[in-house]
């Protein structure tokens, strides 16, 4: 019986796996890893997602805290000093302590012990984003009580509403600008606080729009999502904006990460990828195991990590497979076996239509009507230590040389018998 290296036969299942589970029609997948409850994520429910100056990432959820340090996760909840499990955004100060908005307030952490601020204004409202201004006082943004200045060295809260000028009690999102005044991006457009003041920042696609995020410290260099709009660059020259006629999967964008020249949007429908040259769009078909994503984040290292709504925290590695099947250069969907040989081509192994290689150059066939083949049903192949190849077929193995198929069992006069 001819033999196959137990290498060879691992190529051949996993090949097949490949072929069976691992291609949509559209050709190309890309690979996500997932960390859920149990890799030890606190919760699969990701609101927000921070990476600290110490390297580590911090990731939100709807039933606790979860620090990863690439290997292991540590989780906090309640017990541990949390004022609440569901946690909506993380920030870090210029000390490097973290805050963490959450129902009706926020908590700090020092690396040892949470320290935690009531807020009494945000009573049954979440904080939903913090900043440090340049006087080191931190402004807390919530879902429907406006906005809280705490003032650290007096330990003092000031609310600010729709009475003092803010254009909506629900705020999502805010920043920082380099001239001292602070962005906020509520549903009924951008505030922006300025001289003890509050006014409407004046860019007519986003004036009524209800905001998901903003980016950006400089006015002529701002980035703005928005819900219905999709995602809108701000410059000197005006706006920019990418929506569903541009490519986008959907215009209702809840967040979005900045790299370079590239930005990644977050959706109930995936997510998409903004480059200069093209929008790339991620779903189940591409190999996402849910569509409900909440969040993301590029780290210090390029990597990609996204928080979903119950898939827990993924990481997008990047790297695609192409699919071929009968519909685009197979001979058959039945694929056996492969090998490769001194050259680098690839030899596939078919169950009923012989053999086919593949190269820079794409498929060749070789068949029993235009190669010498004895025979289309090929079941195995392997390569020897002298790169000579070798089939197993219904009728024997077949060694390849100098183009030519020899049967074995012929040569020898021996009686055939399937090789495998």
């Amino acid at each position: 019986m001819f033999d196959i290296s137990f290498i060879n036969r691992c190529k051949f299942f996993s090949f097949l796996i490949l072929i069976v589970f691992g291609f949509h029609s559209n050709a190309q997948r890309y690979q996500f890893i997932s960390h859920s409850v149990d890799d030890g994520l606190i919760w699969t429910q990701v609101r927000s997602i921070y990476q600290d100056s110490r390297g580590y990432l911090w990731i939100g959820t709807l039933g606790g805290l979860s620090r990863f340090d690439g290997d292991e996760f540590k989780n906090y909840s309640v017990k541990d000093g949390l004022l609440g499990n569901h946690i909506e955004c993380i920030y870090e100060d210029d000390q490097g302590q973290l805050w963490f908005g959450t129902l009706n307030g926020v908590s700090k952490y020092d690396g040892l012990t949470f320290e935690s601020i009531e807020v009494d204004v945000f009573r049954d409202h979440f904080v939903r984003d913090i900043q440090q201004d340049k006087k080191g006082n931190y402004w807390f943004s919530s879902d429907g009580s406006g906005i809280c200045l705490y003032d650290a060295k007096g330990d003092s809260l000031t609310n600010f509403r729709e009475d003092d000028g803010l254009i909506n009690n629900f705020v999502r999102t805010s920043t920082m600008l380099d001239d001292g005044s602070i962005l906020f991006g509520t549903r009924e457009g951008i505030s922006r606080f300025q001289n003890n003041q509050f006014s409407q920042l004046g860019i007519p696609v986003l004036d009524t729009s209800s905001i998901s995020e903003i980016q950006g410290t400089d006015l002529s260099n701002l980035s703005v999502s928005a819900y219905g709009i999709g995602l809108v660059k701000v410059n000197n020259e005006g706006t920019i904006i990418f929506d569903r006629s541009k490519g986008l999967q959907t215009n209702n964008i809840r967040g979005f990460v900045q790299y370079k020249n590239d930005y990644w949007t977050f959706s109930a429908r995936g997510i998409s990828h903004i480059t200069p040259d093209t929008i790339y769009n991620y779903d189940k078909a591409s190999g996402l195991p849910t569509t409900d994503i909440r969040c993301g984040l590029i780290d210090k290292d390029e990597n990609i990590w996204i928080g979903s709504n119950g898939e827990g925290l993924l990481k997008f590695i990047g790297r695609h497979f192409i699919s071929f099947s009968e519909n685009n250069g197979l001979s058959s969907n039945e694929v056996m076996s492969f090998i490769e040989d001194e050259e680098g081509k690839i030899w596939l192994s078919t169950l009923n239509q012989g053999l086919m290689t593949y190269s820079n150059k794409g498929f060749e066939y070789l068949n029993m009507s235009n190669s010498g083949l004895p025979t289309n049903s090929i079941f195995s192949s392997y390569k020897d230590n002298s790169g000579n190849l070798w089939f197993g077929s219904d009728l024997g193995p077949l060694k390849l040389d100098n183009k030519t198929f020899i049967n074995i069992y012929d040569k020898f006069n021996l009686s055939p018998s399937r090789a495998y």
